[in-house]
């Protein structure tokens, strides 16, 4: 095996070996990255329960679905969130919730019959 005892050869060699530390240290960064995620990007978990199963749940502006429908909870960014549960024939109902995130909210939630 030859060995290069030239001064070109060892700046050579020297590069090669940043380069490579380089390599192991944007390997190593872009892996823990994958796993640390603010805190407003870990989704929560939001039940509503309601004996009303066809009154339509919505978050801010968007329908989220029927109750019924809604079985396995609803997932959302922590943060405020204004909930509302509606339904032709009973008052509707609003819920200004703050979720930290990461956590599983159940929220009982009662329609009162409108009466004409």
């Amino acid at each position: 095996m030859t060995q290069c005892r030239c001064a070109a050869g060892s700046r050579a060699h020297g590069a090669h070996g940043v380069i490579a530390l380089l390599i192991a240290a944007l390997l190593a960064v872009t892996a823990c990255a994958g796993r640390s995620r603010a805190p407003d990007t870990i989704s929560s978990l939001l039940f509503v329960d309601c004996d009303v199963t066809d009154a339509e749940v919505f978050i801010g502006d968007q329908l989220a679905g029927r109750v019924g429908e809604l079985r396995g909870g609803v997932r959302l960014r922590g943060g405020a969130h204004r909930v509302e549960v509606r339904h032709e024939r009973y008052h509707t109902r609003y819920l200004d919730l703050a979720l930290a995130a990461g956590v599983t909210l159940r929220v009982p939630v009662t329609l009162v019959e409108a009466l004409d």
